[in-house]
């Protein structure tokens, strides 16, 4: 069997004496939709800022195709064809939609400061393949005649795909969204998840941290629950939706 694209071992975050995440295992197989669901404070949130490089884990292992993640910085893991969201929409306020979704293909560029300062012809070309590519990204999330609007003036879900479509700008081999459904109505969120299977078609692996259980029984291959920072429960939509630890901790106990 090919080796898990990504592997969480036996990972822990603790801030003080509070226990985040304990011991938490798991793997994300290459072209996949895996979900991690659980209460408020449950940790899924934490998980994903060990994985993106955002927090050092207090101790435990996370490898990306067999690389140890752990004390890489956050632009380096990108670097490495791992791209995220955030559950707080985080755009640049003062730059319009391509821009936004520009500043994402950093990780691919090539032309040093020397070369844009002088605007070189290798640096002049440059910026215009990553132009084109931003358009592409835009256009993949349906935001292209958007392009030169400022990023704040779109409303709330279109603000949700831009940070997709900048994440997708990264060409990561996986995907991180952190409760892309967040503050979306149900046409949206229909709309949002035929993009992210046309993402996993396309070749993305993805993660995804979500609150809305109707999205995430649908879209779902496997689901991971967290309760108090601790897995307790994995297995595939049908299997969470029966599993009692699962009940007990979004219903409580009786």
């Amino acid at each position: 069997m090919p080796a898990p694209l990504l592997e969480v071992i036996k990972l822990r975050k603790e801030f003080g004496g509070l226990m985040a995440v304990y011991d938490v295992d798991f793997a994300v197989e290459s072209g996949e939709i895996l979900a991690i669901i659980g209460p408020n404070g449950a940790g899924k949130t934490t998980v994903f800022n060990l994985i993106s490089g955002m927090l050092p884990p207090t101790a435990g292992d996370i490898r990306f195709d067999g690389r140890l993640l752990n004390g890489l910085a956050p632009h380096a893991i990108t670097g490495l064809g791992l791209a995220r969201t955030f559950q707080n929409v985080q755009l640049f306020g003062k730059m319009t939609t391509l821009e936004n979704v520009m500043v994402g293909c950093h990780s691919k560029t090539h032309y040093g400061l020397f070369a844009a300062a002088l605007r070189l012809p290798s640096a002049r070309a440059e910026e215009a393949r990553v132009r084109e590519q931003a358009m592409e990204r835009l256009a993949r999330v349906g935001l292209e005649e958007k392009a030169d609007e400022n990023a704040l003036s779109l409303p709330f879900g279109q603000q949700r795909l831009l940070e997709v479509a900048r994440a997708l700008a990264a060409e990561p081999r996986l995907l991180l969204l952190d409760e892309p459904g967040s503050g979306l109505n149900r046409a949206e969120k229909e709309e949002l998840e035929q993009l992210v299977r046309t993402i996993r078609d396309d070749g993305v692996t993805v993660l995804l941290v979500e609150h809305d259980m109707q999205f995430v029984m649908s879209i779902a291959d496997r689901i991971i629950v967290l309760e108090y920072g601790q897995k307790i429960a994995e297995g595939t939509p049908v299997q969470i939706q029966s599993d009692t630890r699962v009940i007990a901790a979004y219903l409580g106990e009786g």
